[in-house]
């Protein structure tokens, strides 16, 4: 999970520092299992059966 957020929060450091789109308004890991929660550094985890209709 932590490579996850790592890599999100690079990503969007690299949208926001070099292309003209507008940064992302949220990160979100995406997990098979578990709680959701919102990690201290402002990233999202949710399982992907949160997501479902």
């Amino acid at each position: 999970m932590e490579d996850g957020a790592r890599s999100l929060k690079v990503l969007r450091n690299k949208i926001a520092e070099k292309s003209d789109e507008k940064a992302p308004d949220f990160l979100m890991v995406l997990t098979a299992v578990g709680g959701a929660y919102q990690r201290e550094d402002g990233v999202y985890v949710a399982p992907i059966n949160l997501l479902k209709p």
